[in-house]
Formats: C-alpha cells, structure tokens, sequence
C-alpha cells in the first residue's frame, strides 16, 4: 500500500537517480513522502532482522535462550537500525567538515532513497521464504546481491555528489571504505556478538 500510493515519487526519483541536479532545491519532497521513506528504512532494518534470524536458525542451527521468534527478530532489527542511524550520522559528520551543505543534502537524500528500495527489492523474497520455505541458500544469495547492487549504486552516487569535480584519486575509495564498509562490519560483528549472548551453550 505505501509503495503504491508513493509510486510516482519512487518513479521520480528513479528517473532522477543518474542524474545530479544543479541544486538540492530541485528534489523536492514533500512531508508524507519523507514519513514514507523513514517506513520503508525500518521496513528495511525488520527484514534485514527477519533473513538474519533465518539464517541463524536454518544454516547456523542456533539455538537462542529467548523462546520468542519475535523478540529475537525484534533484537536483531533493533541493531540494524542502531547501524543505520550511526552510518548517517558519520556521513553527516563527515560531509559537514568536508563538503559543502547542499551536497550533503543531495546525498542525505541519495542515502535515503536506497535504503528505501533496498526493503522494497528484500520483501518480495522474505515472503516467498516465510510462507514457501524455499532453500534458505536461495533467500540469502539473493539478499546478498540486493545489498551489494545498493552498496555499488551508492558508490556511484558518492562519486557523481562529492568527487566528480576533483582528480580521480584514492579519496573516494577511502570515503567509501571508512563510511560504508566498515559500519557493515561493525553490523556483522553486533550480529555475531548477539548470537553469542543468545546463544544456548550447550
């Protein structure tokens, strides 16, 4: 229903995706669309919570402490949107030392939008899991994909918003290493720590 009633923002920013306005005035958003896009991140983080818990049980054969199903997915959501407010707040660290405001607004945005369709491309597949219980090896190849194909169009926005101007350097690998990668790790290692206190030791 809220992709739906939001199509054609989705379509516009979709259309606009490859291309970068003169200014931030030019991508305009109104307030519901903003509400819209918050849902769909912590659509994102629930089904990032959801696959993850899947996997721990089905692959990793984990047993938790926590009875609950929901409590555990709950945690697991819970640190995947603790990662995505401390990856914004880096990069708005970050882009405000460095570059200027409308750029960090042009990018705040950019961030936004696909972590948005990240949720959007993961729900189709979590469903066909949950009800179907298709090979989780299926569920989790294609979860992968989703988020490297979202980490690369990043990449390109980073280089289109902040370096398309300067000389081809290790800046941009560097920006995008300590801002992107190294959150996702500290995810993964959030995750693995988790497991272990959830964990039955038996």
């Amino acid at each position: 229903l809220s992709v739906s009633g939001s199509l054609t923002f989705i379509m516009r920013q979709a259309k606009n995706f490859f291309y970068l306005p003169r200014t931030a005035a030019n991508i305009t958003e109104t307030t519901g669309e903003i509400r819209f896009q918050l849902f769909l991140v912590m659509q994102t983080a629930l089904l990032i919570g959801i696959i993850y818990y899947l996997y721990s049980h089905t692959i990793a054969q984990l047993d938790y402490v926590l009875d609950s199903q929901i409590l555990v997915i709950a945690i697991f959501s819970l640190i995947t949107i603790g990662y995505f407010v401390f990856r914004g707040v880096a990069y708005n660290v970050v882009n405000w030392v460095f570059f200027t405001r409308e750029r960090t607004d042009q990018w705040n945005k950019t961030l936004m939008f696909l972590t948005s369709l990240e949720g959007v491309a993961l729900f189709p597949m979590v469903v066909v899991q949950v009800y179907f219980r298709i090979n989780m090896s299926t569920t989790l190849d294609y979860a992968i994909a989703v988020i490297v194909l979202c980490k690369i169009l990043l990449f390109y926005k980073a280089y289109v918003i902040f370096f398309r101007r300067r000389p081809l350097s290790l800046q941009i690998f560097l920006y995008f290493c300590a801002l992107e990668i190294v959150p996702v790790m500290a995810l993964i290692g959030a995750f693995t720590l988790t497991d272990s206190y959830l964990t039955l030791n038996i």
